[in-house]
């Protein structure tokens, strides 16, 4: 699986890393690691309970190591789901969903709350439609019926909202200058395969 071969991390780190570049000194930051999201405890054989840590776990670890870099007055890195973390799949709170921890940073008044999706290598229906409508649930300008504008396809598609004094931003998906080490990532998986 990709995961297995580290180059597949840095292309969202780079986003990342370019998106705090933005940011002052002293900010306060939540980081929202999310990931695509499943009913995990309908599902005990999925795969992805057993292999998506060695992937997971390693991404975590590098995006707390880059906020290190910076000096902000507070940061906060979680992991959420985007989708089955709502009270119907997840009546017990036991995941977090994209849309809670956006919820908490407002509450908890970060500067900034930035969603780093890790699962999906470029726009899709998922992300900019069926995720976007749960991550993105109460907020007042976000409208379920606008239109995207998105042609671009080398540019990452970014959204944003201030809400309360804290600005919201789902930091988009590797396109473009971004991808490179994706194309890596496929190139090492085919080689490793070849090789043998």
């Amino acid at each position: 699986q990709l995961s297995e071969f580290p180059v597949i991390r840095q292309a969202y780190l780079e986003m990342l890393k370019d998106r705090l570049d933005t940011f002052s000194e002293n900010s306060s930051v939540k980081l929202v690691v999310s990931v695509h999201g499943m009913a995990w405890d309908l599902v005990p054989n999925e795969a992805w309970i057993e292999l998506s840590p060695m992937y997971t776990e390693p991404m975590m670890k590098d995006v707390v190591k880059l906020a290190k870099n910076y000096n902000f007055g507070r940061v906060e890195v979680v992991k959420s789901q985007d989708h089955f973390a709502d009270p119907y799949y997840n009546p017990d709170g036991k995941y977090l969903s994209t849309n809670r921890a956006f919820l908490e940073g407002i509450e908890d008044d970060f500067d900034y709350v930035v969603n780093l999706p890790i699962e999906f290598f470029v726009e899709n229906t998922d992300t900019m439609f069926s995720h976007a409508l749960f991550n993105f649930e109460g907020f007042e300008d976000f409208d379920r019926y606008e239109t995207i504008n998105y042609s671009d396809w080398s540019v990452p598609y970014t959204k944003e909202f201030l809400v309360d004094g804290t600005h919201v931003i789902y930091n988009g998906l590797p396109v473009g200058k971004y991808n490179q080490p994706i194309v890596e990532a496929f190139y090492q998986a085919i080689d490793s395969i070849l090789s043998q």
